[in-house]
């Protein structure tokens, strides 16, 4: 996203907050999102678009860390009236979505510069050659992103593609298709039931948020469409565990997955990219390396700045691994 939009310093995936004063609120006019006026919890605790890279991360992991506690020990008792840090928390999964929305609507694949930027990318060139090939059963992408770029991509390639476990009815692509999509720490495309106005925005309670189902979403990634309003907003936070949160829809997704990955034989092809392995989401990704034959053909961890951890445990049980620092249409061999 950041090499297609001309002015790459308005796209920011390391430091979540930089770009905050520049996000509209919902469907107001003007910006300043990330503001006293906005999210009073945040700002209270510090939060400003002027931290640097590593104090918004230690912001993050400090929200996060209560959330987990109060949610993995039910602490239902505690209204979010009563812990500034469950109050920040849930400012901050709706600054998330609004924030990605905002960077979704950066990136104008129509352009010619853009079209062509897409077809010198490596990624578009693997995806399209695996499609294509007669060899290749099906093509299994598990995404952590919020975003919705990979699903743009594969419709401006006219890929079909089907997000997994959604109901058929909300999904506009066939349950048959090549492409299966997983996204089990949610997109800014999962479109809750319940709208709240403007005018009447209240910041929901977060306990009922657990029982929440994917059968309460629609999928929406039309330009323009995607709300902010939703009165309850899916997805993890970075640092969130979305084991220990418990999340109800999260759950739903992760099972779909071991289910699907189990059923892989040793004639599997794996690609791994940029994958951080940070402490909250190794045993979620261990579940998956876990499901998987440590005989698979090819297993490839691609990163310019490869995780040590995920690099050992890697090596340790699959037979047919290796590092790459950089992707290339050889990746699979």
């Amino acid at each position: 996203m950041q090499s297609i939009v001309e002015e790459s310093n308005q796209i920011d995936v390391s430091n979540l907050f930089r770009n905050g004063d520049l996000v509209p609120w919902h469907n107001e006019m003007g910006i300043g999102y990330l503001s006293h006026k906005h999210c009073k919890m945040l700002w209270t605790l510090g939060i400003r678009p002027t931290l640097e890279t590593d104090d918004a991360r230690d912001y993050f992991e400090q929200i996060i860390s209560c959330a987990n506690f109060f949610f993995t020990n039910n602490q239902e008792s505690h209204s979010e009236n009563d812990n500034l840090y469950l109050e920040a928390y849930l400012e901050l999964v709706r600054y998330l979505k609004c924030l990605f929305i905002y960077y979704d609507s950066l990136v104008d694949f129509a352009t010619p510069e853009t079209k062509k930027k897409l077809r010198n990318w490596e990624w578009c060139e693997i995806i399209k050659s695996l499609y294509q090939d007669r060899d290749v059963d099906r093509i299994l992408i598990v995404t952590y992103n919020y975003d919705i770029f990979i699903e743009r991509l594969l419709s401006e390639l006219k890929i079909p593609f089907f997000i997994k476990p959604f109901p058929t009815k909300e999904n506009k692509h066939r349950s048959d298709s090549k492409i299966i999509l997983y996204k089990p720490h949610g997109s800014i495309s999962f479109s809750y039931r319940i709208q709240s106005p403007d005018t009447q925005f209240i910041t929901p309670s977060p306990y009922p948020r657990t029982m929440v189902e994917l059968k309460d979403f629609s999928i929406c990634t039309e330009k323009g469409r995607m709300t902010t309003m939703d009165t309850f907003i899916a997805i993890v936070p970075p640092s969130g565990d979305s084991l220990r949160l418990n999340y109800k829809w999260a759950e739903q997704i992760q099972t779909a997955i071991q289910e699907d990955v189990k059923s892989l034989g040793e004639n599997t092809s794996v690609i791994i990219n940029g994958l951080s392995y940070w402490h909250v989401d190794r045993l979620e990704i261990d579940k998956i390396l876990l499901n998987l034959s440590p005989n698979v053909r090819d297993i490839v961890y691609v990163d310019p700045y490869p995780s040590k951890v995920l690099t050992a445990v890697l090596g340790s049980k699959f037979a047919n691994f290796k590092m790459l620092r950089h992707i290339d249409k050889g990746v699979i061999t």
